[in-house]
């Protein structure tokens, strides 16, 4: 299943779906403190990207999910990567849009983040996570 998100007409699917530390925080049911803290010490993976000036850590779901699943920290049982994106395709960080529908980037989580969300939703470049 692919995801079109407006801005730049790019497709991702569940594999490849790019997350961010709060995203992560969401899709694993803990606070963006915790997957800063498991990044410091060390038992994260490291990010699959880097966007905005390399600022912004990113991540596939696939490196999270597997992540997840193989240290006991998959908290919303999920059963596969599907389960996984359809909740963040549903979930309020994507707008509540259903699956395969157009995602918009209009509504950041922050301040910061308002200057340059769709700009950096657009910097993202799927050839550098292979």
């Amino acid at each position: 299943m692919c995801y079109d998100f407006k801005e730049e007409k790019m497709k991702y699917d569940n594999l490849s779906m790019p997350l961010g530390v709060h995203e992560i925080a969401k899709l694993l049911n803990v606070k963006p403190d915790t997957v800063s803290s498991w990044q410091l010490r060390k038992i994260f993976p490291k990010p699959d990207a880097y966007i905005n000036d390399n600022n912004t850590r990113v991540w596939k779901l696939q490196t999270v999910f597997d992540w997840a699943r193989s240290t006991g920290r998959n908290n919303r049982k999920f059963r596969n990567y599907g389960d996984a994106g359809e909740f963040m395709v549903k979930s309020s960080l994507f707008n509540g849009h259903n699956a395969g529908s157009e995602a918009r980037t209009s509504n950041p989580t922050n301040t910061d983040d308002t200057l340059n969300y769709a700009q950096n939703i657009g910097s993202y470049n799927a050839q550098e996570l292979n």
